[in-house]
């Protein structure tokens, strides 16, 4: 279900001043969290309190609506845990993150030393974790199906972050509960805009009793992210990425990065698509739409007009490339390939906003957090 910024000012006022207030007083984290707790983007996660306990929910439309209950204790006793999916005593010491957003999250607020094993270490940016990695000191276990079972055990994690697509991840998070480790899905993915995605800061926060925090942090990306849009042009046509095994994958009008292009001012070429799935179009279809479009984002992995060019001889005939009108989101890439763009605007997707802006505005990439002109 598309969500809508609604009553975004008045909300960001409250936030602004309840937040300042209780800096105020001499409060623990848990007195403060019961006036917090209600969500103002995502659809696919609540939390709320039982007691000095959080139950977290997450709602899983990629396992057939599925809903998982997870209860945050304090404490060592529970009644019923029979009742949820994972049982997790807070605050975690102790984490296994399976997507690099996961690390953004975690970084943001402060606890990025709980990090004991990733999945695909390949991927991480993270100067910090990157280190680590690098010495030994965080493990990595593979990747979906080739996760390493017993080296996972071994690491005794409190918490396992996974994300899912499919059934088959769901079996995978029974087998791992059925060893005993304690297995969470963070679907921040799933969200259809960038503060919804943004508000899974609190969700992950809540593993950590950082709630507040978290909170404080999200208030300031509304602002920072309601700012931007304030500014933004209109009326240029953008249209995003390349053709794979003869599939051009082009985010749905109601997805996520077609939000993106919105608020940047932008005019998306499928922006009247009411799907928030990835359409799935031949090369003829997108031609036909896109040959005039005056901007190209997100062209694989390219770093230059040449190399898109090979990719396939008929992307050189968009006006975009012509123009020199692609831009890709190269500027943050490590020598082994991992990107911060899959990682740190997942917290702060205004650093996307403000690319975005910049390159509709025709601006110099030299102000560019991600995004690179192709030459």
């Amino acid at each position: 279900i598309p969500v809508r910024y609604k009553n975004i000012f008045w909300t960001t006022v409250f936030l602004i001043i309840f937040l300042g207030n209780s800096c105020n007083h001499p409060q623990n984290d848990k007195t403060k969290v019961s006036k917090v707790l209600s969500q103002k983007y995502t659809r696919k996660f609540s939390i709320q309190n039982q007691g000095n306990n959080l139950i977290l929910t997450t709602y899983n439309s990629w396992a057939g609506n599925s809903i998982e209950n997870y209860l945050l204790i304090t404490d060592s006793s529970t009644e019923n845990p029979e009742k949820y999916s994972a049982v997790i005593q807070i605050p975690v010491q102790r984490v296994v993150c399976m997507s690099t957003t996961h690390v953004a999250q975690i970084d943001a607020i402060g606890e990025t030393q709980t990090i004991v094993a990733v999945s695909g270490a390949g991927f991480i940016y993270n100067s910090k974790l990157r280190q680590k990695i690098d010495m030994g000191q965080v493990a990595d276990i593979a990747l979906g199906s080739r996760i390493n079972l017993e080296k996972l055990l071994k690491l005794k994690p409190d918490v396992v972050f996974m994300y899912g697509v499919s059934m088959q991840d769901l079996q995978l998070a029974e087998n791992m509960r059925k060893l005993g480790i304690p297995v969470v899905f963070n679907n921040d993915y799933l969200e259809q805009t960038p503060l919804a995605r943004a508000e899974w800061l609190i969700f992950t926060a809540a593993f950590y009793d950082k709630i507040v925090k978290a909170r404080q942090i999200f208030v300031k990306e509304c602002q920072e992210y309601d700012a931007l849009k304030s500014n933004s042009v209109k009326n240029v046509s953008v249209f995003l990425n390349i053709p794979f095994k003869d599939i051009w994958y082009m985010p749905g009008g109601r997805s996520y990065f077609a939000q993106f292009i919105k608020d940047a001012g932008g005019k998306y070429i499928f922006e009247d698509n009411t799907q928030t799935k990835s359409l799935t179009l031949d090369f003829e279809t997108v031609y036909k739409k896109a040959q005039r479009t005056d901007i190209w984002l997100n062209a694989g992995n390219a770093n230059t007009l040449e190399q898109l060019r090979k990719v396939d001889e008929r992307l050189a005939f968009f006006d975009a490339f012509r123009q020199k009108k692609v831009y890709n989101p190269v500027k943050k890439i490590l020598p082994n390939g991992a990107n911060d763009f899959w990682e740190t605007p997942v917290v702060f997707p205004h650093l996307i906003l403000h690319d975005l802006i910049n390159i509709l505005s025709g601006k110099t990439d030299s102000l560019n957090f991600y995004y690179q002109q192709l030459e």
